[in-house]
This record gives structure tokens, sequence and C-alpha cells, in this order.
């Protein structure tokens, strides 16, 4: 069991509720596993999928050193055009993955940026989610 579901699974439910998971879902654990258990206690599913500007919109390119911020392991990659496109395939197919996951489990997925503002993701992308009317 990874961080995330171990997290998940070490709340006490006292009935239906409202769960709402803020994170990049860069984990090892399945969004099936975590969602199952929340239906199953009966959760409103929220899944707010925080990503920077630079993770949505990469302006890197050349060869570069990159820094995991929670490992602090080092890779050097070269970033050519054909590396930047499948990085965008990938990052999309992991979105809309995450989104048929939330989805399948009758729970909200909504994408923001850690360049919003607490109001934006409110009352604009939380609104548009139809999570807050």
């Amino acid at each position: 069991m990874a961080d995330m579901e171990k997290a998940i699974k070490q709340k006490k439910f006292g009935g239906r509720g409202l769960s709402l998971i803020i994170s990049d879902f860069f984990t090892q654990d399945k969004p099936e596993d975590f969602l199952k258990y929340l239906l199953y206690h009966k959760q409103d599913i929220v899944l707010l999928h925080i990503l920077s500007a630079e993770e949505l919109t990469p302006k890197l390119q050349g060869q570069i050193r990159l820094k995991d911020s929670e490992t602090d392991e080092m890779l050097d990659v070269d970033l050519t055009p054909s590396v930047m496109d499948n990085y965008e395939r990938t990052l999309n197919s992991f979105i809309s993955a995450l989104k048929e996951s939330s989805k399948k489990y009758g729970g909200a997925y909504v994408n923001i940026s850690s360049a919003d503002s607490l109001e934006k993701i409110l009352f604009e992308d939380m609104i548009a989610a139809q999570i807050v009317k």
C-alpha cells in the first residue's frame, strides 16, 4: 500500500461526507484503490489535481539537469523537441486517466495550477466543474 492510499485508509469515516484530495498524484498509488475505498465509505469525491505552470507548459530546452524536489535525485536530460512532445503526450494521458478514474467512481476532477489564486480555484475552477454552486 502506497503513501496516499495508506493515509486515506487511516481515516475513520462516520458516514456520508466529502473527501477533497489535493495532490499532484505523482505517487506509486493507483487512484482506483483509494477511490473505491472512499466510495465504499459513502464519500463524495473531489480530486484537485495541482500542477505547477512549469509542469503544465515547460519552457525548458536543450541539455539540463533536473532535480526531484521530493527525493533530491538528479537527472541529466537532453530536452529535444521529440522528448518534449513525448512529455506532453504522457502528461495528457496521465491527466485523462485520472479524470476517467474519478468519473468511474462518481468523483469530480479539477486540474489546477499552483500559480492560480485561491479565489480563482474556488470561484472559477470549482464552479466550472459544478463542485461549488
